[in-house]
């Protein structure tokens, strides 16, 4: 069995477990766990954890999950044996923080970044190929480059991601508050950091301002 067998949510869950046993190898640890030990380091339920598993054909040995094989069989199962190569849209904002980190990433790895400042791209050292926006398409063609990343609201993210489209991506990292409409065939998945921290910020600020503390409280 594979990750096509795997609901939406099911196969996020094994992507969390997969990168808290990565974090575990990476501490040094080659430890056993039970499915209610797995939940507890992704905040499941053992009963879920067992069921994608099975799914996946994942078993316990009876002494329950070796972390470092359950490790390699999510890799395989989940697909995750090689990286796709991706290209970022936007130097500013989140694009000028992530280049900087290109080579730690999971699953993907930069390998082009685009920006429609010959400026920025002039100022911004780095190891990735480094291109102006117009030429998206033809570097993600060329490349064989198959996410786009759009990493900057003031780099017209719609722009680039047909562009993107264009040369041949087949997903989409949107990290913008821009609301895209892509194509049912294309994977997509946004992640709006903008938002959750105002989000953050207003529900924090709006509970204080609700309750303030008294000043002889403070003290």
């Amino acid at each position: 069995m594979s990750k096509e067998n795997l609901s939406e949510s099911a196969h996020f869950r094994m992507l969390r477990l997969f990168i808290s046993l990565n974090r575990i190898q990476d501490e040094g640890a080659s430890p056993r766990y039970t499915s209610g030990e797995l939940a507890e380091l992704i905040g499941s339920s053992a009963e879920l954890i067992r069921k994608d598993l099975n799914i996946l054909g994942c078993r316990a040995d009876g002494r329950g999950y070796k972390a470092l094989s359950l490790q390699n069989g999510l890799r395989e199962k989940l697909y995750l044996m090689k990286n796709l190569r991706a290209g970022m849209a936007g130097l500013d904002s989140w694009g000028s923080i992530l280049i900087r980190e290109s080579e730690g990433f999971q699953g993907i790895r930069i390998c082009a970044a685009f920006d429609g400042s010959q400026n920025r791209l002039e100022r911004t050292e780095t190891r990735v190929a480094l291109y102006p926006s117009y030429e998206i398409r033809e570097v993600f063609e060329r490349e064989k480059i198959r996410i786009g990343i759009l990493a900057s609201e003031t780099a017209l993210p719609e722009k680039n991601m047909m562009r993107m489209l264009e040369g041949g991506a087949k997903g989409i990292i949107n990290l913008t508050s821009c609301p895209l409409i892509v194509p049912e065939e294309i994977f997509y998945y946004q992640a709006d950091l903008s938002l959750g921290f105002y989000s953050m910020a207003s529900r924090i600020n709006g509970s204080e301002h609700k309750n303030p503390v008294e000043p002889e409280q403070r003290k």
